[in-house]
């Protein structure tokens, strides 16, 4: 863990209990399935929302079933803020001049939930966002990538720097959540404000949908403008945020990606390409539209 070896519980809890709630710790370890099998990977030490503590079984107790009488691990250290930029990054794109252009004003949103409250899925979501102010550092996205204001937000930018959010707004009858980072975080970052076009998409118009891969890739496809129709969500089994009066837009070809928008030839975003949840049938489905 972070370099060095632990060697039983006791250790792990003393390294736990050296690390600040919100450090990145990287870690190698195996699988019980697989002993063999090394694995790497970088874990966020959470002290905010759920206790550390250590519990001993007790054989003495309900006729030799045992409970798990725990105690309060120590308290964390505070985490140094440093002052002035995490780091920076580029934000580069292949592909044509549209998604070029847009690379600029695209990040991935990825949000943990610690509490399934509000009929909430999943805990870890992640989607793409869209700068509308630069200067201010507002983000939008959807929500079914912020479904609620409770949990723990960051932007990756460029698929390198990870920076904390916060959520401003969640609105309570459609699908847009307004997201806000600090810029002086990501230091000569190359972010821009999204241009937005002020007139309404019409079925057949011309279009662009840019947005991001899983893997932090801006993808583009040239598309146009299928059938804009009024949004219905078959009502779910639970109480859960659903949409309505809403027209969405479809278009005739797709390309994967985890969200991001809709733009005229000229680079500006005519809308969203926001991910929505049906409910339908007693599962949970996705889709896209704008």
């Amino acid at each position: 863990m972070d370099g060095e070896t632990v060697a039983d519980l006791a250790a792990l809890e003393t390294k736990f209990a050296g690390d600040a709630d919100g450090a990145r710790v990287p870690i190698r370890y195996f699988p019980i399935h697989d002993p063999r099998q090394d694995q790497v990977a970088v874990i966020t030490v959470d002290r905010t929302w759920f206790q550390m503590q250590l519990c001993v079984r007790d054989p003495q107790t309900l006729e030799g079933e045992g409970r798990w009488p725990c105690s309060l691990s120590p308290a964390p250290p505070e985490l140094e803020r440093t002052q002035g930029p995490i780091g920076s990054t580029t934000l580069d794109a292949e592909g044509p001049r549209v998604a070029r252009k847009l690379a600029s004003s695209l990040v991935k949103v990825e949000f943990d939930v610690p509490y399934r409250t509000e009929g909430v899925g999943g805990a870890h979501f992640a989607g793409a966002g869209l700068i509308i102010d630069a200067e201010a550092g507002l983000v939008v996205a959807d929500r079914d990538t912020v479904p609620i204001s409770l949990g723990d937000l960051q932007l990756v930018f460029g698929g390198s720097l990870r920076v904390p959010a916060e959520i401003v707004y969640v609105h309570p009858l459609h699908n847009l959540v307004v997201l806000r980072y600090d810029p002086a975080l990501i230091g000569d970052t190359p972010v821009t404000s999204a241009p937005l076009r002020p007139t309404k998409v019409e079925s057949g118009d011309d279009l662009w949908l840019v947005g991001l891969s899983s893997s932090h890739k801006v993808v583009s496809r040239r598309t146009e403008a299928g059938r804009i129709d009024p949004l219905y969500l078959s009502p779910p089994s639970r109480p859960v945020f659903r949409d309505t009066n809403l027209e969405v837009i479809d278009v005739t070809e797709s390309i994967p990606s985890i969200g991001g928008v809709l733009t005229d030839r000229r680079g500006r975003v005519v809308a969203l390409w926001a991910s929505f949840v049906s409910h339908s049938g007693g599962g949970r489905d996705s889709f896209f539209r704008g």
